[in-house]
């Protein structure tokens, strides 16, 4: 069984695992798995597409295990219509095929630049977190079209990624991930990396990323947060104190940036299947934090 929030990241399971029986699908919640119909009673239409598209990505059933997959819709339902690719299928497609053949991923480094100027004709510096979003587009796009282009894309960024991890002699920054051509570990950069390994590792399996990741997070617990549940911006190896952040606009989106912080910690909360509680506890203290920040009229201080 593979586990996940939602149905998307089941496409990109490994189900062909050696001695494998198989594949199912877990949601949090009832109401996650089947609609509930407008004269309020729960109908499985949700459920039985999801398992027919399952079917559809990875293959048809050997023949000893046809009588298992069955139903296509539940019976007492009508048969959903075929789905019709839209014109936001379309304009992805074409957004990846130029994420990958534009230059601004190195498929030889597994980098992703920032951006590129058309009028310099010049690439931004490579770093974490285009990388890492880059790796969710990847993963995401592998579940859905099965292309081994990107599947190979999202192992090279998940390798740049790893091959990130700080392993030097300042115990402050062991574990954290680095940015490319600089003494020092940025904590959004680092939250950003460690949600796309936890990605890529419930997309494959490969417990090398799953690792990588939770050195990462526990960096972040153990060096990063602070007692009110807030978080430094980054830390400088080279000259082993705190970066403030207000060159980087840290000040400005910290309400932003401590949110994201608190999702990445549930994420790997999920990830080690819920036996490590302090991430839960320390992603919880993190929101309590944030919310210290909310003016009376809703918005947040700073962005």
């Amino acid at each position: 069984y593979v586990a996940g929030k939602d149905c998307e990241l089941i496409y990109a399971a490994p189900l062909n695992y050696p001695y494998g029986l198989g594949g199912g699908f877990w949601w949090y919640h009832w109401d996650g798995m089947v609609d509930r119909g407008i004269d309020g009673k729960w109908y499985t239409t949700r459920f039985y597409r999801q398992v027919q598209e399952l079917a559809t990505a990875i293959g048809p059933p050997p023949d000893s295990l046809g009588a298992f997959l069955p139903l296509a819709v539940a019976p007492e339902e009508p048969a959903a219509e075929p789905r019709v690719r839209s014109k936001y299928a379309d304009a992805a497609q074409r957004g990846l095929h130029w994420l990958l053949a534009s230059g601004v991923f190195d498929i030889a480094t597994g980098a992703v630049r920032g951006a590129f100027d058309r009028v310099s004709v010049r690439y931004a510096p490579s770093d974490l977190s285009s990388t890492a979003q880059a790796l969710q587009v990847f993963v995401k796009a592998y579940g859905r079209l099965r292309d081994a282009g990107c599947l190979h894309a999202a192992r090279r960024a998940a390798e740049f990624l790893a091959g990130r991890q700080y392993s030097g002699r300042d115990r402050s920054g062991a574990g954290s991930l680095t940015e490319p051509g600089r003494h020092r570990a940025e904590t959004l950069a680092n939250a950003r990396a460690v949600e796309a390994l936890l990605d890529f590792y419930f997309a494959t399996g490969e417990e090398k990323y799953f690792e990588v990741s939770e050195r990462a997070a526990e960096w972040l617990l153990g060096v990063m947060q602070n007692p009110d549940g807030s978080f430094q911006a980054a830390y400088d190896m080279k000259a082993k104190s705190f970066v403030d952040g207000a060159r980087d606009d840290w000040q400005h989106c910290r309400a932003f940036a401590h949110a994201r912080l608190a999702g990445t910690l549930f994420k790997v909360w999920e990830a080690v299947k819920e036996t490590e509680p302090r991430y839960r506890e320390a992603a919880l203290r993190v929101l309590e934090w944030a919310r210290t920040l909310q003016n009376f009229n809703g918005s947040f201080k700073g962005h």
